[in-house]
């Protein structure tokens, strides 16, 4: 068992991310929660705790930060902890068609900082799933940044006047820090989503409960580690490339006809059977399952450990 002591934030509404180590811990099988640092492997601090003022007067080898401000410059306060754990991980610039793409952050962290992104709570993995998935595509995002108001304006335009049943721009009013009902039965029913991440900054919330829905995710190119596994080329898509076909990969999913690049092949007839819907079926459960098997809370305390045995 590893012994974590949790520095407790003065507000009992953190924020979601505070909940989210929370819930990890509590789930963890590794995990026992001690209440004095004294009787702690290691100490943990999300940033809400020291933004309030909370202080740590415990030796600093035992201190591991959880920094999710998207402010890098703050990524490093307290100062002298053991390890850092980040949400904004990598630089960015904006390319020649004016979409914000990642880059690698000049000069790069130091080697006891992590990156660290958003999972899917369990509030996400419905017990009881809607009978039937009834919407086409449903696209939740915002207008607030460049990235995503280009990718929702690109799909409106084109699904606009046909015939598919569609979900976009927010649903209700719901804000991050609890779970919305609505919102999660709204990706249990459809049949693909498509997400974004910031303008900025990597790692949201929204990439991993769309992937627990079991729907077919497109999302923009991730870099931080763990991503990769449930997100297939097939639908991911580049902003270096531009969002004109955009539309068009996202409607070949809800098809009957076989997707051409599978059509490409040599061995035609072994994939005769793979249709757009067909392929969109057995892509959201595989990414389903490997959300459930690998990105809920818990498994991000997994990793932070598997990171600060590597420091030791």
């Amino acid at each position: 068992m590893v012994k974590i002591h949790w520095i407790e934030s003065p507000e009992p509404e953190a924020g979601r991310t505070y909940k989210m180590f929370l819930e990890g811990m509590r789930n963890n099988p590794q995990v026992e929660r001690v209440d004095r640092h004294e009787d702690a492997d290691w100490v943990f601090m999300h940033h809400m705790a020291y933004c309030l003022g909370v202080t740590y007067d415990g030796p600093l080898e035992k201190l591991v930060v959880i920094n999710f401000r998207d402010m890098p410059k703050a990524s490093s306060m307290p100062k002298g902890a053991r390890a850092y754990f980040i949400r904004s991980w990598h630089g960015h610039e904006r390319n020649e068609a004016g979409f914000f793409e990642k880059i690698p952050r000049t000069p790069p962290w130091p080697d006891n900082f992590f990156p660290l992104t958003m999972c899917a709570m369990e509030d996400f993995f419905l017990a009881d799933p809607p009978a039937e998935r009834d919407i086409d595509v449903t696209c939740c995002l915002r207008n607030g940044f460049h990235n995503r108001r280009a990718v929702r304006q690109e799909l409106e335009a084109y699904f606009a006047g046909k015939d598919y049943v569609t979900q976009f721009g927010p649903i209700n009013d719901g804000g991050r820090n609890d779970t919305n009902e609505e919102y999660l039965r709204t990706l249990a029913r459809s049949k693909v989503v498509v997400t974004c991440q910031p303008d900025r900054w990597e790692g949201d919330w929204r990439t991993w409960e769309a992937f627990a829905s079991g729907a077919l995710v497109f999302t923009d190119t991730v870099y931080v580690e763990g991503h990769s596994a449930v997100a297939p080329e097939c639908a991911t898509y580049h902003f270096s490339h531009g969002l004109n076909d955009l539309g068009k990969r996202v409607e070949a999913y809800l098809s009957m006809d076989p997707i051409p690049s599978f059509q490409s092949r040599t061995d035609k007839a072994a994939f005769a059977h793979m249709t757009g819907d067909w392929l969109r079926r057995a892509i959201g459960e595989w990414g389903a399952y490997e959300t459930a098997s690998g990105h809920r809370s818990l498994h991000r305390i997994d990793y932070m450990l598997a990171c600060l045995e590597r420091q030791k």
